[in-house]
């Protein structure tokens, strides 16, 4: 056998119940013929021919990569601005994650499917590392002692955790998680059976309204008011100097 192309895939895409095995095999061989950009476009006939599927069977499972936020289906435009086929788009499960798939300039994606392809170069910044995911969970479970242990990391967890990444920082989801703590209100005290937990700051909503600060202690706004009232003395000596009350 000679050597080929090849390219990564993102697991969770594999773990996805919803997904059949046609599927995932449509989506492993899409991602061997991205190239830099997470964009393949080898023809129809080409992938039924390699997979050994007819096209309704094709069809089939590719509107399940697409119902799934996995793939995304362009209409490609050759020099006349006519049709000249599809161009498959990896975006897995809607997050908008740049897919890791490779730096390959000739990644066989022409209709005839070439495949003297180029050995690809990993893009190893573009991984999403499941380090990040516990690494969320163990700070919150540190720093908010108040609240509910999170225990697990399920695919919904996962995916709210990929969303706030996209906006913020992991320092700033430690920001969010200490204002929890100190914050009376979201610990239960506010006449209610109500607290909020891990679930709710994860929203993305209710994280910016933490980082805001509109859950502090009434005490912690009225220090902060008080602070900003504060005018340092050299400010009244200059007043008192202006006033003409200091000759």
């Amino acid at each position: 056998m000679g050597k080929g192309g090849y390219g990564l895939t993102y697991q969770e895409v594999y773990e996805m119940e919803n997904l059949t095995i046609e599927a995932k095999a449509i989506y492993g061989m899409l991602c061997s013929y991205a190239g830099s950009k997470a964009m393949a476009y080898p023809s129809v006939d080409f992938i039924c021919d390699k997979l050994k599927i007819s096209r309704t069977r094709f069809y089939k499972h590719m509107n399940l990569l697409v119902g799934a936020g996995v793939v995304k289906k362009e209409q490609r435009k050759n020099e006349n601005q006519s049709f000249s086929g599809n161009v498959y788009v990896l975006v897995p499960n809607l997050q908008n994650i740049q897919m890791p798939c490779t730096e390959n300039e000739y990644a066989g994606n022409a209709s005839t499917g070439n495949e003297e392809t180029n050995i690809n170069t990993f893009n190893i910044n573009t991984l999403k590392s499941k380090t990040e995911y516990r690494e969320v969970m163990e700070a919150f479970n540190a720093i908010c002692v108040s609240y509910p242990k999170v225990k697990s990391l399920s695919e919904a967890r996962k995916k709210a955790i990929r969303a706030r990444l996209r906006t913020y920082s992991i320092d700033d989801l430690r920001k969010a998680f200490e204002a929890m703590e100190r914050s009376e209100f979201l610990r239960g005290n506010n006449g209610s059976d109500w607290s909020a937990n891990f679930d709710w700051v994860m929203k993305d909503r209710n994280l910016a309204k933490v980082l805001d600060g509109n859950y502090k202690n009434k005490e912690d706004k009225n220090y902060e008011q008080d602070t900003e009232n504060r005018r340092p003395a050299s400010d009244y000596y200059k007043q008192f100097l202006r006033d003409g009350t200091g000759n």
